[in-house]
Parts: C-alpha cells; structure tokens; sequence
C-alpha cells in the first residue's frame, strides 16, 4: 500500500512539472514572482523552478549573443530573435531587474529608469531571482529603449484588434 501511495505522490509531482514546464516554454508566460518558499507553500515550487529556469535561459541568451550582434549591426536581429523566444515581457522585465541593481549609473537614460520603477522590484509582493550580466549598460539602455518599443507596438496593435 506504501509503494502506491509513493507512486502516485511520484506521478501526481511529475505531471506537475511537465505542466509547469510547458506552461513556461511559450514565450509570452509571466514570470513567477513569488518566492521559492511561498512557490512550495502554495503547490506550485515547479512553476518557481520552471520560470527560473527559463529566466535563466534568456539571460544566457542575451549574454551569449548581444555583443556579436551588436558588433556586426545585427543588434535589431538579435533582439527581434531573443524576443521571439523568451517574449517581450519576459526579456524586458530580466533587463529591467540588472538595471535597477544599478539606477545610479548615469548610462542608463531617465525614460528608462522611470519604466524599470513600474516593476517594484523589492516589493513584499513580488519577488525575482538574483539576475546579474557584465554587458555594458550603454548596450543594455539601447536593447531596453528597444523593448519598450516593442511592448508599446504590442499594446497599441491588441487595443486596435479589440
């Protein structure tokens, strides 16, 4: 009886994640913004570790390839491609976060900290992984401006369709 008992915990906890996981390949899911322990206490820990995981995957991707594009004039590529992935929303937001970390650097321009200030990063009810990149600001302020672009596009075009 223990051992159907423990298979079915097993089954019940590996549906969870493959849920959580195909909920957060599509590009335009939200990121998670509970903590690990509020993830755990309300049953969704995989949504936690699944939103994370893709966090961690988009930042990698910003790091991996910015430069190159950015060097060889494909920077507006580059991003049309790492949006298509992660999704605006969740690109947007990752930069937001380093850029908060750091609102005294005078590279970043003031229409950009005033929208990194709508994600109340630090507040008691959100709550986001430690994100860090050693990409230049000037280059994060540009990709930022873009994304903005973008998500005001995005905005205006579903306002347009309703």
């Amino acid at each position: 009886m223990e051992e159907l008992k423990d298979f079915i915990l097993k089954f019940g906890e590996e549906t969870s994640e493959r849920k959580a996981n195909r909920f957060y390949q599509n590009p335009d899911s939200p990121r998670y913004n509970k903590s690990f322990g509020k993830a755990a206490e309300n049953g969704e820990k995989y949504f936690f570790i699944a939103s994370y995981n893709r966090d961690m995957m988009c930042m990698e991707y910003f790091e991996s390839n910015i430069s190159t594009a950015n060097h060889s004039g494909k920077t507006d590529d580059f991003i049309k491609s790492w949006v298509s992935k992660f999704g605006v929303g969740r690109c947007k937001s990752i930069l937001a976060q380093v850029i908060n970390d750091a609102l005294y650097d005078g590279r970043y321009e003031k229409e950009v900290k005033a929208d990194v200030g709508k994600y109340r990063f630090g507040s008691k009810d959100k709550e986001y992984p430690l994100i860090r990149t050693n990409e230049h600001p000037g280059l994060i302020n540009i990709v930022y401006k873009e994304l903005m672009k973008m998500e005001r596009e995005k905005t205006r075009k579903n306002e347009q369709e309703r």
